[in-house]
C-alpha cells in the first residue's frame, strides 16, 4: 500500500512503558477525547476508572500493571487511527513485546474488547503461576554475547534469560528479581554504560513466562482471530503473518520467546520498508530503533501533530 509521499512504511507498536503518562500532554484534544472513549469501554467491562488512573495522580496512588497495559493499549489505538486519518497507510506492522496485541487488534484480527480480554488473561495466568518475584532490566553498552557470558559465569542460566535484543549494544534480560539484580550489578561493574530494572511484575520473553501458559491458551481459544490484509512481521521468525491462527500463536510465543527487535527491523528494510511510523505516546520505539536504522525516516505522533497544526493554521 502507498503512503503520503513515496513512503513504504511499517508501523511500530509500543509495548509496556514506564513513563507513558507524562507524554499524554503532547497529544491533541481529539486524540485525548478518543482515549477517553476507549477508557469508558474499559470501565463498562471491568469497572476500572481508567481515565482517572491516567490523568488524576491523586485518584490512584499506586501503579497497577494491568491498568497501565490497558492505558497504553487504548492510547495507541487512538494514535494508530490518527495516522490513518492523516493518510499514512502501512505495508506491514511490527509489535514490540506487548505491542503485538495492539497491532493485531488495530489490524482487525480481534476487536478492541477482545484485546482487553487478552491483556487480562495474561495478568491472570501469571498471577496464578508466579512462584518467585520476577523482573526485567535493560543493559546499555553490552552485547548479547557479553550479557550471556555474565549469566553463565554467575551460574544463573536457570534464573535469568537474555530476553530482547534491541540493538547491538542494548539488551533486555528477564528472570527472578534477585537474579536480574545480580546481572545488572555485574554488568555495571564490567563496564555497562547504563543498566536499570524495569519494575515489571512479569519476566516477559523468558522461560518463567511459560509456566501456566495453557491457561492463556484457553483464553485465546475463546477468541476468534481473523485473517488480516496488512501483515504483522513476526519478531521471532521474521516472517509476515496474515492468518488468524498464526496471529494467535504469535501471542502465545510472545510471552516466553527471546525477541530479536534489531533483526526484525533489518528484515523490514530488506522487504522495502523505508519509513517507520511510531505508534506510541512517547516516541520510545523511535529512540530505540534509530540506533539500528539511523538513515531511515521515523514519524512520531508529536511530528504528525505538528504537521497537522501547520495545515490547520
Amino acid at each position: 500500500m502507498q503512503n503520503r509521499g513515496n513512503r513504504n512504511a511499517a508501523m511500530l507498536f509500543q509495548g509496556i512503558s514506564a513513563n507513558y503518562k507524562e507524554s499524554f500532554a503532547t497529544l491533541s484534544k481529539a486524540q485525548l477525547d478518543e482515549i477517553k472513549q476507549y477508557s469508558q469501554v474499559v470501565q463498562e467491562i471491568y469497572s476500572f476508572d481508567l481515565w482517572s488512573y491516567i490523568c488524576d495522580r491523586d485518584y490512584y496512588t499506586e501503579n497497577n500493571p494491568v491498568m497501565d497495559w490497558m492505558a497504553i493499549y487504548a492510547a495507541n489505538h487512538s494514535i494508530y487511527q490518527s495516522y490513518l486519518d492523516a493518510g499514512f497507510i502501512p505495508s506491514m506492522s511490527l509489535g514490540y513485546s506487548m505491542g503485538v496485541i495492539t497491532a493485531i487488534a488495530c489490524n482487525g484480527a480481534i476487536s478492541f474488547e477482545e484485546g482487553l480480554e487478552v491483556l487480562t488473561g495474561i495478568s491472570k495466568y501469571k498471577e496464578k503461576h508466579t512462584k518467585l518475584k520476577e523482573n526485567m532490566a535493560i543493559l546499555i553498552g553490552r552485547t548479547d554475547v557479553e550479557v550471556t557470558e555474565t549469566i553463565v559465569h554467575e551460574n544463573l542460566l536457570d534464573h535469568v534469560d537474555v530476553s530482547i535484543i534491541n540493538n547491538d549494544d542494548c539488551i533486555t534480560i528477564s528472570g527472578t528479581d534477585e537474579a536480574v539484580e545480580q546481572i545488572v550489578r555485574v554488568n555495571i561493574e564490567a563496564g555497562a554504560l547504563k543498566a536499570f530494572k524495569l519494575n515489571s511484575s512479569i519476566a516477559f520473553h523468558s522461560h518463567y513466562a511459560k509456566d501456566g501458559i495453557q491457561d492463556l491458551e484457553a483464553v485465546l481459544d475463546g477468541i476468534l482471530f481473523k485473517d488480516i490484509k496488512v501483515p504483522i512481521l513476526s519478531v521471532y521468525s521474521q516472517e509476515p503473518l496474515y492468518h488468524g491462527s498464526e496471529l494467535k500463536q504469535e501471542v502465545i510465543r510472545n510471552m516466553y520467546s527471546k525477541m530479536d527487535w534489531m533483526n526484525t527491523l533489518q528484515v523490514a528494510t530488506n522487504r522495502g520498508v523505508n519509513a517507520f511510523i511510531d505508534v506510541s505516546t512517547d516516541a520510545s520505539l523511535t529512540k530505540l530503533s534509530r540506533l539500528v536504522l539511523d538513515e531511515h525516516e521515523f514519524i512520531t505522533i508529536r511530528k504528525l501533530n505538528r504537521m497537522l497544526n501547520k495545515v490547520n493554521i
